[in-house]
């Protein structure tokens, strides 16, 4: 991923339970990656980072939904294998 954009499942291929895993590796220029560790049950937060899009009526098939934006950048950290590795006994 680059920037800050919408990353997505398909409903069909996610399991909304804490033993399916979701890593998104985050990129930036002149720094080192940074991994983010989401759990299925971790959806939907509160704050709007993740989201299911239902999508009722569209072509598009039901999402579950990483939406990045510069103002969730806090809640996003929150996800980072650093601050998650206890609770996932990495």
């Amino acid at each position: 991923m680059t920037g800050y954009n919408l990353q997505f499942i398909n409903e069909s291929k996610f399991k909304p339970s804490s033993d399916f895993v979701v890593a998104l590796v985050r990129l930036t220029e002149g720094q080192a990656p940074v991994l983010h560790v989401f759990l299925g049950s971790d959806w939907p937060s509160a704050d709007g980072l993740l989201v299911f899009a239902p999508y009722e009526g569209k072509k598009s098939e039901a999402a579950y939904e990483i939406r990045l934006a510069r103002s969730r950048d806090d809640a996003l950290r929150a996800y980072e294998l650093e601050h998650r590795a206890d609770e996932l006994g990495a």
